[in-house]
């Protein structure tokens, strides 16, 4: 193992060198979508039990970058990855709140390990589905909106690899473990050093491990690039790959854009292929693909026994904190103090031409309350629409690898025939099932609270429809790229025919525009080429037009018609323009003290 991490340290240590630190606007505002103070660092900061192959929260804190003395957790130092702070965080004398000790952005969280009692550092889904743009001098901020980083890439230089690498030279190096175990452990230095080198080493050891099958077996050959990763690879590589059988790795090779989250509780079927029913399956699903531990099999890979089979650190409480929470949120607003104003006969008569163009696919769909029986306390669901990619023509990639990947699963039934060959949907079914039924044993949770808890009332259930959904679009100009692979930069390209759209862009700039709705495509300090040739990453289908062929779903559209949907899509939901998104009345469920040291105040409840 030390060698395969001797050759891994060289691999990465290529491409990773001491990155320039980020500037951070000084001047960040937030939109009206709902939500307080406190909700929004609820949301930010909550665990839900992933644990990154035991990486201690104070060692994070304490990590220098590989090849010098600056802190790798600096706060410019992990925006130069794309990670979201507030400039209020920089300030001289700002005071650290206890659920954040360690000043680090959104979505990087704590929660204590209950087989160690360690302190562990986390990924929450703020991470991924929090945005930013930046406008007029100032960033604004867009909660639930897409994230613009690449927190799973495993390229040279990427964040986990220089996470990797950082590790790796702190063990190896005398004088930087030194300085490392002097930070972290304190008044127990020297005693504990040979300990902590131990345990440091079990982790490095299990990086590497997952490094090692990503690059031997080439499981993600399409770059991903800022904003987006392959949701539905990662977690199925991880559950039947890293934690069944390295037999089961696949390539995953169709990144998709992060989705925004608001409005997704009214879903009756969410990701992107409108696969997934259950609100709490597809939360548990996301936080073991985040590395949330997970007991399976045992190390010959055979089944484990009753009394440890489906155990993991997910934290169940918080994830219904989170969703609940995110009742709450709105649609980000266009705010004429931060944005130009809207030219409102314009967006009226965007208006119709999305009724008559958009609103057929995209809705929203309002499922009256006798039609939903199974959840009669939701009060309100929206039928999603889900597109035949053959229909929609936009890259199949996803959806194909979805229905056709098979993964042998029988170690969590060797009497299981059917296990032998099972589809990702199925497969990641049973598993979250199992986690979710001995947690909520585990809680003493009455038969109330668990369909509480499962989103009122919602069954776990799998929807294999090889196409993508259509989502309502409130909010829809504050999420680009688009399409579900994020290989259209702007919604006025959007509305092009496929022949006139970008064949390749640079993203990684939060600069908007707010003209084409879109970031702007020049090519920035790190930014990312992303090329529509690569496989999964084609910007075909939802085409306008008159000369028919695939993905062509209406007529073609005048110039003067595209520039009037565009202007009715930043104030789509308005009260002043339409009802198309009612605002409901629901309360956050979150525990009275959250798991571990993170504390929140009572004041936030």
């Amino acid at each position: 193992m030390r060698a395969l991490v001797a050759c891994l340290t060289i691999v990465v240590a290529l491409g990773c060198g001491d990155r320039p630190p980020a500037s951070i606007p000084t001047e960040l505002v937030y939109l009206d979508q709902g939500w307080s103070d406190a909700d929004r660092a609820i949301y930010y900061y909550t665990p839900q039990g992933t644990e990154l192959h035991g990486l201690r929260y104070e060692w994070f804190d304490h990590l220098e970058m590989p090849f010098s003395r600056r802190r790798l957790a600096a706060p410019r130092n992990l925006a130069s990855w794309g990670f979201l702070y507030d400039p209020k965080q920089l300030e001289p004398g700002y005071e650290r709140p206890p659920w954040n000790p360690a000043n680090l952005p959104v979505g990087f969280t704590m929660h204590v390990d209950r087989a160690g009692g360690e302190a562990l550092l986390g990924l929450s889904c703020a991470t991924c589905h929090t945005g930013q743009i930046e406008y007029g001098g100032r960033a604004i901020r867009i909660d639930g909106g897409q994230a613009m980083h690449e927190v799973t890439s495993t390229a040279p230089g990427s964040f986990v690899t220089t996470l990797l690498l950082s590790l790796q030279t702190t063990y190896a190096e005398p004088f930087k473990f030194d300085r490392f175990a002097r930070r972290v452990l304190g008044v127990r230095y020297p005693e504990d050093k040979t300990r902590l080198a131990a345990e440091l080493a079990t982790t490095i050891d299990a990086f590497a491990v997952e490094g090692y099958h990503a690059l031997a077996r080439n499981l993600y050959p399409t770059m991903e690039g800022p904003g987006r990763t392959d949701a539905l690879g990662h977690i199925a590589n991880t559950v039947f790959g890293d934690e069944i059988d390295p037999d089961n790795y696949r390539v995953a090779n169709a990144p998709v854009s992060y989705p925004h989250v608001w409005d997704i509780w009214k879903f009756d079927w969410v990701q992107w292929n409108g696969s997934v029913a259950q609100p709490m399956a597809r939360n548990v699903g996301e936080a073991l693909g985040v590395k949330a531990r997970l007991e399976l099999v045992d190390d010959r890979g055979r089944q484990l026994p009753s009394e440890r089979r489906y155990d993991s650190s997910v934290l169940i409480p918080e994830l219904h904190c989170i969703e609940t929470t995110l009742w709450k949120l709105r649609p980000p607003p266009w705010d004429e103090r931060y944005l130009p104003p809207v030219d409102v006969a314009k967006a009226i008569r965007g208006r119709t031409m999305f009724q008559q163009r958009c609103q057929g696919c995209h809705g929203p769909h309002v499922v009256p309350p006798e039609e939903h029986p199974d959840t009669p306390k939701k009060p309100i669901e929206w039928a999603v629409v889900v597109k035949p990619t053959t229909v929609i023509g936009t890259d199949p990639t996803v959806v194909n690898n979805f229905l056709d990947y098979r993964y042998d699963a029988r170690a969590l039934d060797p009497g299981n025939p059917a296990l032998e060959s099972i589809d990702g949907g199925d497969g990641l079914s049973a598993v979250t099932a199992g986690v979710i039924e001995r947690k909520y044993a585990e809680l003493k949770l009455t038969d109330e609270q668990k369909r509480e808890y499962d989103g009122f009332g919602r069954k776990i259930e799998v929807r294999t429809e090889r196409g993508y959904k259509a989502r309502p679009l409130h909010g829809i100009w504050a999420t680009p790229p688009f399409l579900h692979n994020g290989s259209v930069p702007t919604i006025y390209e959007l509305l092009l025919p496929e022949e006139r759209r970008s064949r390749q862009f640079w993203v990684g700039s939060r600069q908007y525009d707010p003209v084409h709705l879109g970031y702007v495509t020049t090519k920035t300090p790190g930014a990312f080429l992303f090329k529509t040739t690569v496989k999964g990453n084609a910007n075909t289908g939802h085409q306008f037009r008159d000369d028919g062929g695939p993905g062509v779903i209406g007529r073609a559209l005048s110039d003067d018609e595209r520039w009037a949907i565009i202007e009715y899509l930043k104030v789509m939901g308005d009260p002043r323009f339409d009802d198309t998104n009612p605002k409901v009345d629901l309360s956050a469920n979150c525990p009275k003290m959250l798991q571990g040291p993170a504390r929140f105040p009572e004041q936030l409840r």
